[in-house]
């Protein structure tokens, strides 16, 4: 899966139902989610971007759905410089969730 993901939280569905809907859409799997970092203004988009942390107890279990070709896993180095902030900041969770415009 290549740079963003837009998806929509449903109609009475919390934040982190829809985070565990679309990984199952998308995936085909389950994500154990650490914790929400971020959330931030997307302007380009007029919407908010919640950033979480999650894992995936085994990646031979991703069967992406038909929207996708394939997906790999990229350096943070070679991600945008907005991304690179993001991930960063993800990464160095200190219990505060953090808010930003981009």
């Amino acid at each position: 899966m290549n740079g963003q993901i837009l998806n929509t939280i449903g109609i009475g569905e919390t934040i982190h139902e829809a985070l565990h809907r679309e990984c199952r859409e998308e995936l085909g799997c389950e994500v154990k989610v650490s914790y929400l970092s971020g959330v931030y203004y997307h302007k380009a988009y007029d919407s908010q971007a919640f950033i979480f942390r999650c894992e995936l107890e085994d990646i031979s279990l991703i069967t992406l759905s038909d929207e996708h070709s394939e997906f790999k896993f990229e350096a943070v180095e070679n991600l945008s410089a907005v991304q690179q902030r993001r991930v960063r900041q993800c990464l160095a969770f200190e219990g505060q969730v953090l808010s930003d415009k981009f």
